[in-house]
């Protein structure tokens, strides 16, 4: 392959990263059980662990949707289990069951807070130029920070296989991140043989 060929792919491969937008988490550790799960996993219930079921709806929703666009089949646990705060372990069984799940993705929220300022630019005099510097930022916005932990589950077994502690800087949209960790999750699954 020539140099003037592979520059343009590495081009190509650059521009689909740009285009693609910029993900909204970022990975602080993971690990997997040594020699992987001895199988590929066809379908996962995707289980939110939370204490308001309308987020939990949400993010389950969200997180099917986009692992279906990814070719992973998966199901939302709120079909079959509806106030996961009265379920009890047996009932989450009967529907990993009933779903006919192989593997079971549990995500929940292990720290909520510390937000953070991503400042834009200033508005007022000619940049920023103001000697008081006593003016408003230009698209300031607050961001919530939180950190999620991950776990891919054997059905069968019930055995942890697979978990991943991810930092996000945009709590508050939950679609946003529940739509970034399904790329990720689908990404990083199939790279350590899960998928």
């Amino acid at each position: 392959m020539n140099v003037c060929w592979k520059i343009m792919c590495a081009l190509i491969a650059m521009g689909s990263l740009l285009l693609g937008g910029c993900s909204s988490l970022t990975v602080k550790e993971s690990w997997h059980k040594t020699g992987g799960s001895g199988h590929t996993y066809k379908k996962l219930m995707i289980l939110a662990i939370a204490n308001d079921e309308s987020r939990r709806k949400l993010f389950e929703n969200v997180m099917v949707d986009e692992l279906d666009r990814h070719g992973v089949t998966a199901v939302a646990s709120h079909t079959l289990v509806k106030d996961l705060e009265k379920a009890k372990r047996d009932d989450i069984v009967a529907a990993v069951k009933a779903t006919g799940a192989d593997g079971v993705i549990t995500a929940r929220p292990v720290s909520v807070g510390d937000k953070t300022v991503t400042q834009e630019g200033m508005a007022g005099p000619a940049f920023g130029t103001a000697a008081s510097g006593y003016y408003n930022f230009a698209g300031s916005k607050d961001y919530l920070r939180a950190n999620l932990q991950t776990n891919l589950y054997d059905s069968a077994t019930t055995e942890l296989v697979w978990t991943a502690t991810i930092d996000t800087y945009d709590a508050e949209r939950i679609a946003r991140v529940s739509r970034d960790l399904a790329k990720f999750l689908a990404e990083r699954l199939r790279l350590d043989g899960f998928l």
